[in-house]
C-alpha cells in the first residue's frame, strides 16, 4: 500500500486499526520520520534541465573552437585593396617619374 505524506518535516505517526466482526481486531502504530532529501539523494540529471545542458555545452564547444582558430589559424593575406595602385596619390614624399 502506499500512503502520501505530507510535505512538512517532522516526525508523524501512522495508526491502522482494522475490525472485522467475528474475528479478532488489527492494530498498528508506526513513527515515520519525515525530512527533506539531502544533496546527494537527488537526480543527477534533470530531464527538464535538458535545454540547459545542452546551452551549456554548446557555449563551451564554441569557446573551445574560437580559441584553437584564434591560437592556431593563420593571418589572411593582404589584399591589393590595401595598397595603393601605383599611382600617384599626390602626397607628400611621392616620387613619381615626371620629376
Amino acid at each position: 500500500a502506499q500512503l502520501t505524506v505530507p510535505d512538512v518535516t517532522g516526525v508523524f505517526k501512522i495508526k491502522m486499526v482494522h475490525g472485522v466482526t467475528g474475528l479478532s481486531n488489527l492494530q498498528d502504530e508506526v513513527e515515520v520520520p519525515v525530512r527533506p532529501l539531502r544533496h546527494d539523494e537527488h537526480d543527477r540529471f534533470l530531464v527538464a534541465a535538458y535545454p540547459y545542458y545542452a546551452g551549456a555545452l554548446s557555449s563551451l564547444a564554441a569557446t573551445l573552437l574560437l580559441g584553437a582558430l584564434f591560437l592556431y589559424g593563420t593571418e589572411p593575406k593582404a589584399s591589393s585593396r590595401t595598397k595603393p595602385s601605383g599611382g600617384s596619390s599626390g602626397g607628400v614624399g611621392d616620387k613619381s617619374k615626371d620629376e
